[in-house]
């Protein structure tokens, strides 16, 4: 029983880990080198950076993160909203932006560290 119950944890904890479950609704691949974030109703632009970098380190990024899109149509969950990024711009199809000074979803190909992103889920009391 013991066994179970520790499988069922590490099973339940890596998924927690890599798809930000403890805060976002979801956050998956959805082609063209894109993955969403697909986050709660009191989301602001720095949760979804916050969640893009764990998605990005879960993948074994430590590199930059690019936004492709900001809150639109979620495609992984239909009535949703969500932020789209990727980890590689040309693949995406975007032209990398000059990185901006304030954490928003307003300009396509900004771009942040991993880094800078894990950092994000601190800073606002989402302490991951």
């Amino acid at each position: 029983m013991k066994r179970v119950i520790a499988g069922l944890a590490v099973c339940l904890g890596g998924y927690a880990g890599s798809a930000g479950a403890q805060s976002a609704v979801a956050t998956g691949d959805i082609g063209g080198a894109r993955f969403e974030v697909v986050g709660k109703s009191y989301f602001r632009a720095r949760e979804y950076w916050c969640e893009a970098a764990l998605h990005a380190r879960a993948q074994g990024s430590e590199g930059r993160i690019y936004l492709v899109r900001g809150l639109g149509p979620s495609e992984l969950r239909p009535g949703r909203r969500a932020a789209v990024f990727t980890l590689d711009p040309q693949a995406a199809g975007i032209t990398p932006a000059r990185p901006q000074t304030e954490v928003s979803l307003a300009v396509p190909g900004d771009n942040m560290s991993v880094t800078m992103g894990r950092s994000l889920c601190t800073a606002g009391g989402a302490d991951r």
